[in-house]
């Protein structure tokens, strides 16, 4: 029998904010890795467009599309309470009827609106010597290790004994996670082990700007080739 207090909510980004509360995906990461393998997408451009997708549908800016609504309906174990289905489905389904903010209440919509016209124009207004400062700035600060292009590397080969950078992770678009709470994701390896990185800075989509994040090295001790999943994204490691 589901919560009367979840029967009660009228908005159906509301329902899926308090279910994934409750359900344990207070951070928007985890749940947007768990939704990457269950949809068998796991590359580093995937994780961040779920990511993405998450935090909208969480604040009510779009809907998810009916294959992932799907999958969320299974991952928050909606389908197990037959009241709190039903509530579900017809919250999402009148959210999709009417719209939620005023444009088209899907996770793609495309819908014109006055703030979308203005947005698109302001993009127009980009001068090619701020795109090139804008670029420039990243270059140096990458030059400086302070800055990663991506959340990490799908593919690393690296010599016995030496140490790379593999993954840069970060929270809900704040601090950088600790070490210890990265750490008890790690999967276990073949080849080599895992060690902290410190803080570095990357640009996140998702999040809007740049964003601290938890570097994540890998140190190579055994010659090999291993494979495995890094807070959703598939790596693969040679050792030589």
């Amino acid at each position: 029998m589901a919560n009367k207090n979840l029967l009660s909510i009228e908005d159906w980004h509301l329902l899926f904010d308090r279910l994934c509360n409750e359900r344990g995906y207070r951070n928007n990461g985890t749940l947007a890795s768990e939704l990457g393998k269950l949809s068998e997408r796991g590359g580093a451009h995937d994780y961040e467009a779920s990511l993405k997708s998450v935090h909208n549908w969480r604040e009510g800016k779009h809907l998810p599309q009916k294959r992932n609504f799907a999958l969320l309906t299974r991952m928050l174990a909606v389908d197990k309470d037959r009241d709190l289905l039903r509530h579900w489905n017809e919250l999402y389904a009148a959210a999709r009827g009417t719209g939620t903010t005023g444009v088209s209440a899907t996770e793609n919509g495309s819908a014109a609106t006055d703030v979308g016209d203005r947005f698109r124009q302001g993009l127009l207004w980009l001068t090619a010597t701020g795109a090139a400062f804008f670029a420039g700035f990243v270059f140096a600060a990458w030059l400086q290790g302070i800055y990663l292009p991506s959340s990490g590397r799908t593919e690393l080969t690296i010599k016995q004994g030496e140490t790379a950078l593999i993954h840069a992770g970060y929270g809900d678009c704040g601090g950088a996670p600790d070490w210890n709470t990265s750490a008890l994701r790690l999967p276990n390896t073949q080849t080599g082990v895992f060690l902290d990185g410190g803080t570095r800075t990357r640009f996140s989509i998702a999040c809007g700007g740049f964003v601290k994040t938890r570097a994540i090295q890998f140190m190579a001790r055994t010659q090999g080739e291993d494979k495995f999943a890094l807070f959703g994204v598939s790596v693969r490691v040679e050792v030589e």
